[in-house]
């Protein structure tokens, strides 16, 4: 999410990121503090410590750069940079409420409120952030690469109301917590079905892996909503392991992977045709149908085997593969897109 921001925000907003140590140290930071934070809670506390040292300081210096940039622009602020101001203030709030829980487990002091902060600070970082986030990237993204319909005019007030309903889940008031958890259900519930409809009457009507991968996102959105929304007057089995695979893996990976799909191609090929390489290989030569689609075919299996290893845990294991080979494929495609790019670009300097 922080690269493809990176990489974003100059198209959609004209707004400049001309940061490269910083950018730099964000990613160090944020890939060593993530392999310390898993480590941490497997095997050995010392590695909390120092992943709470550094996983909070630099997605702070990362994201506030960003946030900075953003507020201190003058130009026409679009409805999508609008969203992305919410959705990133959100994450400030995540950080520094991670920051407090990571620190509290470092140090071995689990207070009686660190659940309900730990349950806060996954609503927050789910709805008020990644969710908010997809939402004002939408706006752009699906009239853009897919010739989608605008959205309409109401959806634009989504990421605001979301954001809204993430700050009162702080008020100590069960009524509050569960009239914003309503307002959040209701937000998301109207932003998959809109979505699906201006999909449906794109103007291409060319299907390909990225495509689908959004229809993906937006069918487990809408298929997780009617599991919190059974789990509100019923205790839902497996709970936790069902949200996570369709809030998770399937609503936001699902998006993620899509963005990442068409985003990295297209970013490739448009710096080299505003260099004068108007013969640049297509978005679909840089990362073709065939490896797109092995690795959409891999990301659906890994959902279903997911959802049926509740029946059947042993498939538990097999999910778990054939999703790290999603994975694997897709860093395979953006690395090939890359190569293509980075030998394009040397080319046109001989």
């Amino acid at each position: 999410i922080f690269g493809a921001l990176l990489q974003m925000l100059p198209v959609v907003g004209g707004i400049k990121i001309e940061s490269p140590k910083i950018i730099k140290i964000s990613l160090i930071g944020i890939s060593l503090g993530a392999a310390l934070f898993f480590v941490g809670f497997s095997l050995y506390r010392p590695f909390l410590t120092l992943s709470a040292a550094i996983l909070p300081i630099t997605l702070l210096v990362g994201i506030g750069m960003i946030l900075f940039k953003i507020f201190s622009n003058n130009g026409v602020v679009s409805v999508t940079i609008k969203g992305v101001r919410f959705a990133l203030v959100a994450a400030i709030i995540v950080i520094a409420l991670g920051a407090h829980l990571l620190g509290s487990h470092a140090a071995g002091h689990i207070g009686a409120s660190h659940l309900k902060l730990a349950n806060i600070h996954i609503m927050l970082s789910i709805f008020g952030f990644v969710g908010a986030l997809i939402i004002s990237v939408s706006h752009q993204v699906l009239p853009m690469f897919y010739v989608a319909p605008d959205f309409p005019k109401l959806c634009r007030y989504q990421p605001i109301i979301i954001f809204t309903a993430t700050l009162l889940l702080f008020i100590p008031s069960q009524s509050v917590y569960i009239a914003a958890q309503v307002v959040i259900w209701m937000a998301f519930l109207a932003f998959a079905i809109v979505s699906l409809k201006r999909l449906n009457k794109r103007r291409r009507l060319l299907s390909d892996a990225s495509l689908k991968l959004w229809q993906t996102g937006f069918i487990s959105l809408l298929i997780a909503l009617l599991l919190w929304a059974y789990d509100a007057f019923f205790d839902l089995a497996h709970r936790d392991l069902l949200f996570a695979l369709f809030f998770g893996v399937g609503f936001a990976g699902s998006i993620v992977k899509a963005m990442i799909n068409k985003i990295v191609p297209f970013l490739a090929w448009f710096h080299l045709t505003s260099q004068g390489k108007w013969d640049a290989p297509s978005v679909r030569e840089m990362i073709t149908n065939k490896a797109a689609n092995i690795e959409l075919y891999l990301h659906l299996a890994s959902i279903l085997l997911f959802a049926s290893s509740l029946l059947f845990t042993p498939l538990f294991a097999a999910a778990s593969l054939t999703a790290c080979a999603s994975f694997v494929v897709l860093f395979t495609n953006v690395v090939q897109a890359v190569r293509i790019y980075e030998k394009e670009l040397l080319n046109i300097s001989q």
